[in-house]
């Protein structure tokens, strides 16, 4: 209900999105490791999830826009640390244009920790024309944004249902040229759940492939 009237355009600035903005910035969960004996007593410590959170205004529909989240993680020594999370949503590929990425660069901005893109379409000739005429992004579309924005890592999502599986082959045959993206890299499945850490960013490919093999496998049975 508090979200009536209040568009994604004016969530920066409407004055009646403060209740909004307020419930997220002021939300405190507990750290796993936080009961420790402070003089004999027992201390619990919490801690800001949410940093800021920002619409960006992306190239599909009438008021369509991606989520930049700013977030704290805490860690095992009890630091926090910041992670960047961008989602494109659907969009045709266009968080490289000047005016999204002065949005992303802002100096109180960490670099982008991960991008989670729609890959609606496969990177041949049939996907990349559904991909300009439905307003969606290939895989290498999504990974070339990836590349432009300079992200650690980035997830592909949001498939076309004409795909059964989405491999990580599909996505960089060999019989193309190389990916540009430098970054780790994986494809989204129903149920995944990955750590936001760079150690779990780091296992994307080799668990997109363990997937991948466990679908090959399901499908000769």
């Amino acid at each position: 209900r508090q979200y009536i009237g209040i568009t994604h355009r004016d969530f920066q600035s409407s004055p009646f999105a403060d209740d909004v903005r307020s419930m997220i910035y002021d939300d405190s969960l507990m750290m796993s490791n936080s009961f420790q004996l402070d003089e004999g007593r027992q201390t619990t410590n919490y801690y800001k999830p949410f940093v800021s959170i920002q619409n960006i205004e992306v190239d599909h529909c009438r008021d369509a826009y991606a989520l930049l989240l700013e977030l704290c993680i805490p860690m095992k020594n009890g630091a926090l640390d910041r992670f960047s999370l961008c989602f494109s949503g659907d969009t045709r590929p266009c968080l490289m244009h000047p005016s999204s990425l002065q949005r992303m660069s802002h100096p109180e901005h960490s670099p982008i920790s991960l991008l989670i893109h729609e890959a609606t379409f496969l990177d041949d000739l049939h996907g990349r024309k559904d991909a300009l005429r439905k307003k969606h992004s290939t895989v290498r579309e999504a990974l070339d944004v990836a590349t432009s924005i300079k992200a650690e890592a980035c997830i592909l999502t949001h498939f076309s249902q004409r795909y059964s599986h989405v491999s990580a082959s599909d996505v960089s045959p060999v019989d193309t040229k190389e990916i540009s993206y430098q970054g780790n890299w994986g494809v989204a499945c129903d149920g995944m759940m990955i750590p936001l850490t760079k150690r779990g960013m780091a296992s994307l490919l080799p668990l997109t492939k363990c997937i991948d093999a466990i679908h090959y496998n399901c499908a000769q049975e």
